[in-house]
């Protein structure tokens, strides 16, 4: 549940690093991720002991808001775009279609009454990622036009 918020997070991170691949300019892709593992070995060093493994997942949180902020907005810049209201619109869908998959996926691995760990962790799994794909289907980025082809192949 923690992590959650980091996978919002990620999702928009992943966006930004397909920004700056398309305009060939990876090296900042490249900084912001050695920053962001340096801060977050700091964080998980200074959290672990006091929490245990929800102190790693607290920081790796911690992290991922602050850097995710400052990549996006150095990657609007270096690539020129125009803040719009689409895009916040879309880029919004994104963190709350990779939130509520979390949030899914968390729930029903705890709503299970199974004592096998697997099992409950490949169930949430399944839900979180039927909540990713309805949330794409709903988002419908350009990238989903092209997967009817690509899986005919």
């Amino acid at each position: 549940a923690v992590l959650a918020g980091a996978f919002a997070c990620w999702s928009v991170g992943a966006l930004m690093v397909q920004a700056l691949n398309a305009r060939q300019q990876p090296r900042l892709s490249l900084i912001v991720g050695v920053a962001s593992t340096l801060l977050n070995f700091l964080l998980d060093a200074l959290l672990y002991r006091p929490f245990g493994v929800l102190g790693l997942a607290m920081a790796t949180t911690a992290v991922a808001f602050p850097m995710t902020t400052l990549f996006a907005t150095l990657v609007m810049r270096r690539v020129g775009a125009k803040s719009s209201p689409g895009l916040h619109l879309f880029l919004g869908g994104v963190v709350l279609t990779s939130l509520t998959a979390g949030g899914a996926a968390w729930a029903t691995q705890n709503a299970l009454p199974l004592e096998a760990p697997l099992i409950r962790l490949l169930a949430g799994g399944g839900v979180g990622v039927a909540v990713v794909a309805v949330g794409l289907m709903a988002l419908r980025p350009p990238e989903l036009r092209f997967l009817p082809g690509w899986f005919r192949r």
